[in-house]
């Protein structure tokens, strides 16, 4: 039973909350609503970081059950051991403290309790029993704040990493728990140095780097977080979320390089219509209308009462010359959009330009319907 008590430690319970956690990240690409980051994020955790003992599997952070070195000390401490190996723990616990009640220096009894307290599940019990112990040591400190996470008291708990660090500003199991906590609290601006920190002692741990990438992200420094998801995206195999995102954080930087990102998105998901988007709008800036349609058209399939698609879909025949499709995208348009005074104009000159005389002169109509003070002179040339 020894043994078993053993494994409950916090140490175990620690590795649980952070296999489970996610960092917490919101993104908007300016001009351009992406995916929501959640579903990506989830994919990931710290479970594959090279935590130190403190949040590995196994770790014991409690001092464990052994031989009682002076058994006449306490007849209670005695029986007490005897319940918890039987797996009696909560006579255990009853017994361990009529033990600390006759001899309440008696701190190796005080950890055990601690230990029992926590597999029963009754964390401020063991919290309040080691801050009254008023020991200093890392170990205690360490314990304290591990149970300061289990029992869901984050902030707490931070502090207790961060007096740690103090004494020893490289402790790895410090600098994690710092961080791990930290961010369950919320406060990632506060966490993100001691990731940054736990980053450089432990820069080859795949999670540690998607983790930091993340919240660099996430608090806008796009070129430190861009720099990091490049990194992530060398292998041939990158997930197609690491690609998204190596690409959503060039677009603040450097939005040629992020083209080859969003086009190596495309060849593994043809159908990302933010990748299609982001492209969409480069091609267009740069005037390659012929480089721009085809995502417009694959925006077009996905979103076919997308108003601005359609106008954006018009203006892209102009430029290529094709007056025909360019007319049928415009005429769409002025179906869910029928007051735009331009698009109107556009469509009398189209169809006059087409030599369709009566679709012209239903289109002036329409025209002058809409628009209080119509330029007759403009009108007439384009009709002519």
């Amino acid at each position: 039973m020894c043994r078993k008590l053993i494994k409950f430690s916090l140490g175990f319970s620690l590795l649980i909350l952070v296999g489970l956690f996610i960092i917490p990240l919101s993104s908007h690409a300016a001009g351009c609503a992406i995916t929501p980051a959640p579903d990506f994020l989830r994919s990931f955790s710290f479970s594959n970081i090279p935590w130190p003992e403190v949040l590995k599997p196994g770790s014991t952070l409690i001092k464990t059950l052994g031989p009682v070195r002076h058994p006449a000390w306490e007849t209670a401490w005695d029986r007490a051991r005897r319940q918890a190996s039987a797996g009696n723990l909560k006579e255990a616990a009853e017994s361990y403290r009529q033990a600390l009640t006759a001899k309440p220096d008696l701190k190796a009894a005080a950890w055990e309790l601690a230990n029992v307290l926590h597999v029963l599940g009754r964390d401020n019990e063991a919290i309040k029993l080691l801050a009254n112990m008023g020991d200093g040591s890392p170990e205690y400190l360490r314990t304290l704040a591990a149970l300061e996470v289990s029992g869901g008291h984050f902030q707490l708990a931070a502090e207790y990493f961060i007096s740690l660090l103090k004494n020893n500003p490289v402790d790895q199991q410090s600098l994690a728990g710092a961080a791990f906590a930290l961010l369950k609290a919320g406060d990632s601006g506060v966490a993100l140095p001691y990731l940054k920190k736990l980053f450089k002692l432990s820069p080859d741990s795949p999670g540690l780097r998607r983790a930091l990438a993340c919240l660099t992200y996430e608090h806008g420094d796009y070129k430190t977080a861009g720099r990091i998801f490049i990194t992530l995206s060398r292998a041939a195999d990158t997930p197609w979320r690491i690609l998204r995102y190596t690409a959503l954080s060039l677009e603040h930087s450097d939005k040629g390089r992020a083209v080859s990102y969003w086009r190596r998105l495309l060849a593994r998901r043809p159908g990302d219509m933010e990748a299609q988007r982001y492209l969409a709008a480069y091609y267009e800036a740069l005037g390659q209308v012929d480089k721009a349609l085809p995502h417009l058209l694959a925006l077009r399939r996905r979103y076919p009462r997308d108003h601005n698609l359609l106008k954006r879909l018009a203006k892209c025949y102009l430029g290529l010359k094709d007056l025909r499709k360019a007319l049928k995208y415009l005429v769409l348009y002025r179906h869910l959009v029928p007051a735009d005074l331009e698009s109107a104009r556009l469509v009398v000159q189209l169809q006059a330009a087409l030599g369709n005389k009566d679709e012209t002169l239903k289109a002036l109509r329409d025209y002058i319907a809409i628009e209080p003070r119509p330029d007759r002179g403009k009108l007439k040339q384009a009709a002519e």
